[in-house]
């Protein structure tokens, strides 16, 4: 969980992360001294920076830890929340050790 929000607030606190064009990304969070994030992000049709837009986490698990978000994103979460107009990440699903 702290893996998740650490992500939101790299995302809108550090002026480095790209603008990234409409559709879906797969992109990677190094963070020093622990494992990368991977994830998928979606970008509506028509975003401006300038203009106020949901963010919706779609949490999910799944055995594929860098893929897993980007299909779990394309082929279920973004065709239902379209019409929201939101930008949607789904951060790939951390493979557990015991």
């Amino acid at each position: 969980m702290s893996n998740v929000l650490f992500l939101v607030l790299a995302m809108t606190v550090v002026p480095q992360v790209p603008l990234l064009s409409t559709g879906v990304h797969s992109q990677t969070l190094q963070r020093a001294g622990a494992p990368p994030i991977h994830y998928a992000i979606s970008i509506p049709p028509g975003y401006s920076p300038s203009a106020r837009v949901p963010l919706v986490l779609a949490l999910h698990f799944a055995a594929d830890p860098t893929d897993a978000g980007k299909d779990v994103l394309e082929i279920l979460v973004r065709p239902a929340l379209s019409d929201l107009g939101a930008i949607i990440v789904a951060p790939a699903a951390s493979q557990l050790t015991s």
